[in-house]
């Protein structure tokens, strides 16, 4: 199977259901796979087509939010992705963003999930690191000067 980063997969509906079909809640499932009682591999693979603009976008679009969440806590980086027919998901093509963010039907609030959330906590995630590194390098130049001279 292929992996893909759950933030290079679009969605294919502008909103979706809080709850999957079984009942249980999108992020009552995150807060269960956050805590290690719930596998995340019980949802995959998810189903994506290539579609006109050369974007992946996927059938599985409550599964993709929950794994865009899971990307932007760090709890994932790639998830295993299955291949189908763009005439598959010709009816469910109603995102009006190019399906880079979807909203949560009955007024719940939506998790960070979309493109440029995830890229923003990435390039902060970096930015931290350089900092901490600078301010560890600084230190230690501090602290080792002394002795240099």
């Amino acid at each position: 199977m292929l992996e893909f980063a759950p933030s290079s997969i679009r969605f294919s509906q502008n909103n979706i259901s809080p709850t999957f079909t079984d009942g249980d809640s999108v992020h009552w499932v995150i807060d269960e796979i956050i805590a290690g009682r719930l596998s995340i591999q019980n949802f995959l693979p998810i189903k994506v087509a290539i579609c006109y603009d050369g974007r992946f976008y996927t059938e599985n679009n409550r599964t993709l939010y929950v794994c865009r969440v899971l990307q932007y806590e760090g709890v994932i980086s790639n998830v295993e992705v299955q291949f189908i027919r763009p005439n598959q998901l010709q009816w469910r093509m109603t995102t009006d963003n190019e399906g880079s963010s979807v909203r949560i039907r009955r007024g719940e609030t939506p998790r960070p999930h979309s493109v440029n959330q995830i890229c923003c906590r990435v390039i902060t995630d970096i930015v931290g690191v350089i900092g901490l590194f600078v301010a560890v390098c600084g230190c230690l130049w501090i602290w080792l000067s002394p002795t240099i001279v």
